[in-house]
C-alpha cells in the first residue's frame, strides 16, 4: 500500500499539470505549451499504469467492509482516469503534431474531465487511507501502534498527546531520579 501512496501523486498531477498546459497553449496561441503538455500527458499514462497496478495489489489486502463501496468507486474511477490519460496519449501521437478544429475541443473536454475525475479519485483514496471514511468523535484519539513506547522504555507523560496534539498530564518519569517527587503512577 505504500508503494502505492507514493506513486498516486505523480499522475494526478501530471494530468491537472498537462490539462492547464493545454488551455494555456489554447489560449495564448503557444505551441510549446502544447507539446510539453503532450509529453506530461503521457508521463501521466505510463506513471497512472504503474499506480493503478499497486492500487489493485493494496486494494487486496484491505479487510474493513465499512470501506468496501468507497473502495470500489476508487477503483472505477483510477481505472478510468488512467484510461482516459492512455486514450488522450494515443489520440495526441496519432495526430502527430497538433489537433484541430472540433478534434481539439473534443481532447481538451476530455482532459479536463479526466483532470477532475483524477482530483477526485485522488480525495476518495486519502478517504480510505486516512479514514475519512467513518470517523467517530474519539477514533482520531487512539494512538497508532508505531507511537506506543517500546516495552521496557520509559513512559514519560510529556511525551503522549492526545488527540488534538496536547500533551497530557504534567509528571514526569525518570529512571534517572531516585528520589520520589511526589508523583503519581499513571494507568496504562
Amino acid at each position: 500500500m505504500e508503494l502505492h501512496s507514493g506513486l498516486v501523486h505523480f499522475p494526478i498531477a501530471l494530468l491537472v499539470i498537462g490539462a492547464v498546459f493545454e488551455v494555456l497553449a489554447r489560449t495564448l496561441k503557444r505551441d510549446t505549451l502544447s507539446a510539453s503538455a503532450h509529453y506530461v500527458i503521457i508521463s501521466a499514462a505510463v506513471i497512472g499504469i504503474a499506480t493503478a497496478g499497486t492500487g489493485l495489489l493494496a486494494a487486496k489486502q484491505v479487510q474493513d467492509p465499512e470501506i468496501a463501496q468507497t473502495l470500489a468507486l476508487h477503483k472505477a474511477l483510477g481505472l478510468t482516469v488512467v484510461g482516459v490519460a492512455v486514450v488522450l496519449s494515443i489520440w495526441r501521437i496519432s495526430a502527430r503534431k497538433s489537433l484541430a478544429g472540433g478534434a481539439t475541443a473534443a481532447y481538451l473536454l476530455l482532459l479536463l474531465v479526466g483532470a477532475g475525475f483524477a482530483i477526485g479519485t485522488g480525495w476518495l483514496g486519502g478517504q480510505i487511507a486516512h479514514g475519512g471514511h467513518s470517523h467517530d468523535e474519539h477514533s482520531e484519539a487512539v494512538p497508532h501502534v508505531e507511537s506506543l513506547p517500546a516495552p521496557g522504555t520509559v513512559d514519560r507523560a510529556e511525551d503522549r498527546v492526545d488527540g488534538k496534539g496536547a500533551a497530557q498530564g504534567e509528571e514526569h518519569h525518570d529512571s534517572d531520579h531516585s528520589s520520589d517527587h511526589g508523583h503519581q503512577g499513571h494507568d496504562h
